[in-house]
């Protein structure tokens, strides 16, 4: 597992949700295959302190089984789209938490 690569990767999508409107879902698509890159590089690793509880959370809000993208939008938009508001919070807080723990790891 590279802690840098996954550093990187929170690190971009918490500057792509600063710079957004919380009802791009264009945007947060993007933010969500970032976010993808770098759960995907985590894998099946066990990670420090809160950082397991945060994937799984970050995990199931992204979770797109059984959606379906009749517009070819991409199964990421038509996620970003059913959150709601809270969920959207909640979405915002775990990346800048998990930045934040991985932020250490940078350079």
């Amino acid at each position: 597992m590279n802690r840098q690569y996954i550093a990187e990767k929170f690190s971009v999508a918490r500057r792509a949700l600063m710079l957004i409107d919380s009802n791009d879902m264009e945007s947060i698509g993007s933010i969500f295959h970032e976010c993808s890159l770098a759960i995907s590089e985590i894998g099946s690793t066990k990670l420090q302190g809160n950082e397991d509880t945060w994937v799984k959370k970050l995990k199931i809000l992204m979770d797109t089984t059984g959606l379906n993208d009749p517009n070819g939008i991409g199964l990421y938009q038509v996620r970003a789209g059913q959150l709601t508001c809270e969920q959207k919070d909640e979405f915002a807080s775990l990346i800048d938490d998990l930045a934040d723990s991985f932020k250490s790891y940078e350079k």
